[in-house]
């Protein structure tokens, strides 16, 4: 299971502001959406032909959830909307 910890485990900390640790975290997210949907053309349809790819997508709404809700509540502080370094901001 994908979480925070194993991104941040693999940046390191005094380079990444907690956005990007986030959309890192999205990324590695749909990487296993991916990997689980669409591993080869002949699965995917397997998947399709027996239905059993709902439960694939079923699996992975909760890890999606997650990272909204996270998102969410950082949204709310100003690390996401503080400007970026050289940008018209900082003139």
């Amino acid at each position: 299971m994908l979480t925070t910890a194993l991104v941040e485990s693999s940046l390191p900390p005094e380079s990444v502001d907690k956005t990007q640790l986030l959309w890192v975290e999205l990324m590695l997210i749909m990487k296993t959406c991916n990997d689980q949907l669409f591993t080869t053309k002949d699965q995917t349809a397997i998947l399709i032909e027996q239905g059993s790819y709902v439960q694939r997508l079923q699996w992975l709404q909760p890890l999606l959830h997650e990272w909204k809700n996270k998102f969410k509540d950082l949204k709310g502080n100003d690390i996401c909307t503080r400007p970026r370094v050289g940008t018209e901001a900082d003139d």
